[in-house]
């Protein structure tokens, strides 16, 4: 039986979320399955896996302090190598312990070791950042630290139309071993919305580092309470804390698990949400309209919510422009898209 060690990158939910379908394949196809992760993203890990083993990783500890992707990723640059060497450190000794065969990392450069099969997942071949000339440089480092790697797993589809446009194709592809599993979600699509119990019309989901994820999460309050909507609001942060009756139109959770927040998405008329990949992945798969609202200086969502706007499948505002009053009423307007996707997962975790 091979071993394998998936470790997922925390920023975020998103990439510990994404990972619970490969992981789900891998136990079915008789891998012996060890985590590693830190913060929220392991915590999620442990609860929808409790049975299996799992390893806190150094963390990034990533902020978002300010709306200028470039500045926020210059000032944390040196931080985040030493997290890397930190991490290929921790790896190679869980590596050594455990005789790893394969090392499945959702983004974690430091994730890899010279005795094991190395595969790296990532949608973002080809980073975007607000300037062409600093496009090139970002691609410089991102296909530098990703070829250390054997293999690249890309959740997309490989021929257009795809989700993630120019960000999964392109130069990386012609350098490493790339594989597109397809359009991944943990979420299943044929599910009875009545098996939710509790009635809202409009599931707000939240995500990503602080402080943005606060900023929003009081954007929408302050606004919300005023709307003739029922709100259901999924904060992010997983903790035991008690659901909470914010107001007569807003019922506010901590967190939900993937079942449970399967069956919200389900029941919702319409999903507001950053415009992570996640979470359209899970968007598509599910067919729910949505109002996206990507996260300040964080390119790659701005560059997706805009493209899917473009194509008029999901409405798309900034936080700070952020008017519920007028984008919701527009969203629930627009036809349902509902895409279909090839899914490649199986197979390619057969050929392991």
């Amino acid at each position: 039986m091979k071993k394998v060690l998936v470790a997922p990158l925390h920023w975020g939910l998103g990439h510990a979320t994404r990972c619970v379908p490969i992981i789900r394949v891998l136990l079915a196809k008789n891998f012996e399955v060890i985590l590693a992760s830190d913060g929220a993203a392991l915590q999620i890990l442990r609860i929808e896996f409790p049975d299996l083993q799992a390893f806190e990783l150094p963390s990034y500890n990533v902020s978002y302090p300010s709306e200028n992707m470039l500045y926020n990723g210059l000032v944390q640059s040196k931080n985040i190598f030493n997290t890397i060497k930190k991490e290929k450190k921790k790896i190679q000794n869980i590596v050594n312990q455990y005789n790893i065969d394969i090392i499945i990392s959702d983004n974690r450069f430091g994730c890899y070791a010279p005795t094991c099969k190395n595969i790296f997942i990532t949608h973002q071949i080809n980073i975007k950042t607000p300037f062409r000339i600093t496009d090139f440089f970002a691609r410089k480092i991102n296909h530098f630290l990703i070829n250390k790697f054997d293999e690249i797993w890309i959740p997309d589809v490989e021929n257009e139309p795809s989700l993630a446009g120019e960000l999964s194709h392109g130069y990386l592809t012609k350098l490493v071993p790339c594989q597109y599993l397809g359009v991944l979600s943990r979420f299943e699509k044929s599910i009875d919305p009545n098996s939710f119990k509790e009635d809202f019309d409009i599931l707000v989901v939240l995500s990503g580092p602080e402080p943005q994820r606060s900023i929003i999460e009081k954007k929408i309050l302050a606004q919300a309470i005023d709307l003739p909507y029922q709100f259901l609001i999924i904060r992010g942060i997983v903790t035991d804390e008690a659901p909470q009756q914010y107001s007569n139109n807003i019922k506010i959770y901590p967190y939900f698990d993937a079942k449970k927040l399967n069956l919200a998405f389900a029941k919702a008329q319409l999903i507001i949400a950053r415009s992570g990949y996640t979470t359209l992945m899970d968007l598509a798969l599910t067919g729910k309209k949505a109002l996206l609202i990507p996260t300040p200086g964080q390119t790659e969502q701005e560059y997706l919510a805009k493209a899917l706007a473009e194509k008029k499948i999901y409405i798309y505002q900034t936080q700070a422009t952020l008017n519920l009053a007028k984008a919701i009423p527009e969203a629930l307007k627009m036809k349902a898209w509902q895409p279909v996707f090839d899914n490649n997962l199986e197979k390619i975790v057969k050929k392991l």
